[in-house]
């Protein structure tokens, strides 16, 4: 949960600076990372003998669509060559830091 918080707060730093600038540009970007970053619920796992199989379909299901939405979210992936032909200024100081924030909380 304290990563979820540091998380949620560099989101909010980050997007800051856009709402204060642009109020419509900051709409977009809040409604893409709020999503993954504010609403993973964390769950005390119970004791590891007795996870169930089902248990651990659910956590490989969870692992395997993390890895498809980090993956396609990636600059590298589509992003970049697709909607920006180049790394702008949003795409180095905002999106990436928070792509690397939502990998690292969505793999925990």
């Amino acid at each position: 949960q304290t990563l979820q918080l540091v998380a949620c707060l560099l989101a909010l730093y980050l997007q800051a600076g856009i709402a204060f600038g642009n109020l419509s540009l900051a709409y977009p970007s809040a409604l893409f990372w709020t999503p993954p970053i504010a609403f993973v619920a964390f769950q005390e796992p119970p004791d590891s003998e007795k996870l169930s199989t089902w248990m651990w379909a659910k956590k490989a299901a969870w692992l395997l669509l993390s890895s498809i939405f980090l993956f396609l979210a990636s600059p590298m992936a589509w992003i970049v060559p697709n909607v920006f032909s180049e790394f702008t200024a949003y795409m180095k100081y905002i999106y990436v830091p928070l792509h690397l924030a939502t990998s690292i909380l969505l793999l925990s």
